[in-house]
């Protein structure tokens, strides 16, 4: 790709802090690696390169770019990762001052929730658990750790008072005290056992280069050229631990735009691109032209974002006039709106765009479950985007539970796991072993197994134990065959049928390949990391599924669509409690990253951008009567259809037995016709307010 006149000023920035504002669809990535390519070739070495970002599909894209610009074995040299990835290099390289030792290992989502809700038991005796929120108190501290705190340190205690009660609704100061006892035995344990969660891959690295200077300037000195890609995405804890060592140097260029900012639910800092602006002073460069998308949809969403306040200032526009502005359509309920949009993508279809050129986006998952069946019933293929990627797979965790021991024969919560398949061990044994390793052996599983009981259990966990030294001698290659032939996965299992058992087999077998292309990587690169160290940190850059291949129409919510793009894009629930979203209460929590919402799904479109609004929607617990969403409004959107319009028919396609393209014109004509003769009397276009969401409040037992 040839760069334009904007960007080619970023590709040939040398020196010095810059902030590029780049719009959507502005050709950012191209950028970056530009220059990524431009110091590499004017003999910058490639290792002092850092580049980070904040998806693995992002990661994944540079790492390809930079590759076809300077050859993949020049570009594999150069650190291109997420925060999270980074974080986990930092600690395994400075364990000690990451209050952590070597042979670390992750614990998973489920580790954390059921590591929590042991301490619950053990440090203020919950029995139990039924009616506690507990998921929205984890919640609530991953927002902590966002932010870079801990409950380990005093002066994060009012940080933590203040995230409680705004997240959690913890009011009490007697419910905050002993949660912050329980939290503070989380950290104490995971620094016991030597295992550390997702959160921990940022607090840890913030909290060591805060107390180092050793470390900022050993990483200041390993990276003279920075580059922070999505900045509008990243928390405080993410920013903090590049701004502590690339202040030294002052070499760091980071990329955003916080119009695309809808990470805020989850600690996101769109402040973070003006807090680097304050901290480094930087050149600023605008990418402004979009490629992607039309002329009318480009000014209808800068139409809409501009009601925003307090943006960085920025003018995006685009060369590419063919194309209509985006259109609207109304209609009376949820099943209604579905049934346009098949009809839609169908036609579209016939006329030549290729199912997975079409999107449907929407706010809420109930959207795409109602449009399912008649996705289904029309013949039309179809993918849910960003649903369980192999390494969430029961049976895949299973094996890197094993892979955890081997690493750290620590790892309580990776035993858990696997104790679940031994009969006769039982909580109680688990309890026992884990208790004595504790005391005894310096928290070693495998150190002493006869406070095992049960015979055939303790037999068991020893043969595990042997297996688990065998493949620390062995190759990551040989972790799936263990799994399957020496320890089995039918037990894991058992009221599953010989056909679930072969999907699993499967899945396990793509995992066994995948470890296979790392191993055989790392021998290529001749890299000197740890082999079980490097299975477990690629799981941290897995990329998300690459859907080019697939020749179906995806759904997805809109957070999950950011950063792709397809020919046509349909966003179902564009009505007011949906676009902008309204709490249970009715109120919109956050107006301008909604809005920011609404901008990031119209811009995913390059040539077609249609919205729906439906009266009234069916959650299944609730009804929802809802007005027109108030953006469609603000970006000028073009009326289509009417709340009193009949249905457009849903087309079969040739190979259905139904018309081409030619004919498809006069059948709506004809269908339109028809259903006009027999449509009842028109309703008002008006709508009534909007129900609320009603759930009774829930009172916890003994608070």
């Amino acid at each position: 790709m040839r760069l334009d006149k904007d960007q080619e000023v970023v590709a040939q920035h040398n020196h010095g802090a810059m902030l590029v504002l780049a719009g959507a669809g502005s050709g950012k990535t191209a950028s970056i690696t530009g220059r990524a390519a431009n110091l590499i070739k004017r003999g910058i070495r490639p290792d002092s390169l850092l580049l980070t970002t904040f998806s693995k599909k992002a990661a994944s894209e540079m790492k390809t770019r930079l590759g076809a610009l300077v050859g993949d074995e020049m570009a594999a040299q150069a650190t291109i990762c997420t925060f999270h990835s980074l974080g986990d290099k930092i600690i395994k390289e400075w364990p000690t001052e990451c209050e952590r030792e070597m042979g670390m290992s992750i614990l998973d989502e489920s580790d954390q929730r059921g590591l929590f809700r042991r301490l619950l038991k053990e440090v203020v005796k919950v029995d139990n658990l039924k009616d506690l929120d507990y998921r929205k108190w984890l919640s609530a501290y991953d927002r902590l750790a966002q932010d870079g705190a801990r409950a380990v340190e005093s002066q994060h205690a009012n940080r933590f008072c203040e995230i409680m009660q705004t997240h959690a609704g913890i009011e009490r100061q007697d419910q905050l005290n002993w949660l912050w006892r329980v939290f503070g035995a989380f950290e104490k344990f995971k620094r016991e056992q030597n295992v550390v969660d997702f959160n921990d891959l940022l607090t840890l690295p913030r909290m060591a280069l805060e107390r180092h200077e050793m470390l900022r300037d050993a990483l200041a000195f390993r990276y003279p050229y920075v580059t922070v890609d999505e900045a509008q995405d990243t928390c405080i804890a993410q920013y903090d631990v590049i701004r502590l060592f690339a202040k030294s140097h002052g070499n760091i260029v980071v990329v955003g735009d916080d119009d695309q900012s809808i990470y805020g639910w989850r600690g996101a800092s769109v402040d973070n691109m003006k807090r680097f602006i304050r901290d480094f002073n930087p050149q600023v460069a605008r990418l402004e032209r979009n490629y992607r998308s039309t002329r009318p949809i480009v000014a209808a969403a800068a139409q809409m974002i501009a009601n925003n306040t307090g943006r960085l200032l920025k003018n995006p526009y685009s060369e590419c006039d063919e194309g209509a502005a985006p259109v609207f359509h109304s209609n009376k309920n949820d099943h209604d709106m579905a049934h346009s949009i098949v009809a839609d993508i169908k036609v579209a279809r016939a006329q030549g765009v290729p199912w997975n050129e079409q999107a449907i986006l929407y706010r809420k998952n109930r959207i795409g479950e109602i449009l399912e069946p008649l996705l289904l019933e029309h013949n039309v293929p179809y993918e849910v985007y960003g649903g369980k990627k192999l390494t969430d797979r029961k049976e895949v965790k299973l094996a890197m539970a094993l892979a955890r021991l081997v690493i750290n024969p620590r790892d309580q919560m990776a035993f858990h796991k696997l104790a679940d398949g031994i009969k006769g061990l039982g909580e109680r044994g688990v309890e026992s072993l884990c208790s004595d390793a504790e005391q005894f052996s310096g928290g070693d599983l495998f150190a002493n197994t006869e406070v095992i009981r049960n015979a055939k259990a303790r037999e068991s966990v020893e043969h595990l134990g042997s297996l688990v030294g065998i493949l620390r001698r062995r190759s990551p290659e040989e972790l799936i065959p263990t799994l399957v032939n020496e320890i089995g996965i039918s037990t894991y299992f058992p009221k599953e049928t010989e056909k679930q058992l072969e999907q699993r087999m499967d899945r396990l077998g793509r995992f066994a390949d995948w470890i296979s292309l790392l191993v055989e990587k790392q021998r290529k690169m001749q890299s000197d990391l740890d082999p079980w160290h490097m299975i477990l940190q690629a799981t941290l850059e897995e990329p998300e599924t690459d859907l080019s291949d697939n020749d179906k129409v995806i759904l997805s919510t809109v957070h999950r669509a950011k950063g792709l793009e397809w020919e046509r894009v349909y966003i179902a629930g564009a009505s007011d409690g949906l676009m902008p979203m309204a709490n249970k209460s009715g109120e919109v929590s956050d107006e301008q990253e909604e809005r920011r919402l609404a901008y990031v799904g119209s811009t995913r479109a390059a040539k077609v951008c249609t919205l729906y609004h439906c009266a009234m929607l069916n959650l299944g617990y609730d009804t929802l009567l809802m007005n027109p969403s108030p953006y469609l409004a603000e970006m000028g959107a073009t009326p289509g259809r009417s709340l009193q319009d009949p249905l457009p028919l849903i087309p079969k396609l040739k190979r259905e037995g139904g018309v081409d393209v030619g004919n498809l014109v006069a059948q709506q004509i004809a269908q339109s016709a028809e259903q006009r003769e027999s449509a009842p009397e028109p309703i008002t276009q008006e709508q009534p307010e909007r129900t609320r969401y009603s759930w009774e409040s829930q009172e916890i037992p003994g608070w």
